[in-house]
């Protein structure tokens, strides 16, 4: 149960939105454009693939999120070589993500995660094997696992509709796997990941933590980008 107090605007006040939390990015960027932005990416992506004959070299991920090593959740993941070269029995590329995640915090939080981001990676070529480098910018809809009741002006106290929480969630992970493309012909892959993400604010501090990732890929196109047998 939480209780939350008084204010000026009107008649009530919500803790999570503490003064602090103006100067987040959430503030320029709400979570309801956040996921018009999400819709607009996927349709736009969709299009393109129509009006080409050649297929986009996407990397479309269903992934198991532990939170804090213990937390269970999913990620949807989409991954989109934005450059490559190759370097003898490498490749180098800079990839484009966006992942849609949900976990749940047992008697505390559930949380649904927005996440645009970069990665850098590298992949061994007659293995497939590769590693990167993932930053995220993430953007959650928390919601607690309970009642959350407000107290008015007058000292009365009502259970709030809105009993959830918006946050800035940033991440960086280091993710290893393996391209089957390179290796089977086949256009799946798999990957596990390790990571350390921060919430911001959580009653007016930042609350960091832990998470790995594990994971099987499809791609679209069966010819990486780049690659030059």
């Amino acid at each position: 149960m939480v209780i939350q107090l008084p204010s000026q605007k009107n008649n009530k006040e919500i803790v999570a939105e503490d003064p602090l939390f103006s100067a987040t990015l959430l503030q320029i960027f709400p979570l309801s454009r956040i996921l018009h932005f999400s819709i607009l990416f996927l349709l736009l992506t969709n299009v393109s693939i129509c009006q080409t004959s050649k297929l986009p070299d996407l990397q479309i991920g269903l992934h198991y999120w532990a939170v804090d090593f213990v937390d269970p959740g999913f990620l949807l993941t989409a991954d989109y070589p934005l450059a490559g070269k190759q370097r003898g029995e490498k490749i180098k590329y800079l990839v484009g993500n966006f992942d849609i995640g949900f976990y749940n915090k047992d008697r505390s939080h559930s949380g649904i995660n927005f996440s645009p981001g970069l990665s850098f990676r590298s992949i061994l070529i007659p293995t497939g094997r590769f590693i990167d480098l993932k930053l995220n910018l993430g953007f959650q809809r928390s919601i607690y696992a309970g009642d959350v009741f407000e107290v008015d002006n007058q000292g009365r106290v009502f259970k709030s509709k809105d009993a959830g929480q918006n946050l800035f969630m940033p991440q960086v992970s280091f993710r290893f796997g393996k391209d089957w493309r390179f290796t089977h012909q086949k256009k799946f892959g798999w990957n596990l990941g390790v990571g350390l993400f921060a919430r911001f604010l959580v009653n007016n501090v930042p609350v960091p933590g832990l998470f790995l990732t594990g994971g099987i890929n499809y791609y679209l196109n069966p010819n990486p980008r780049s690659y030059e047998p």
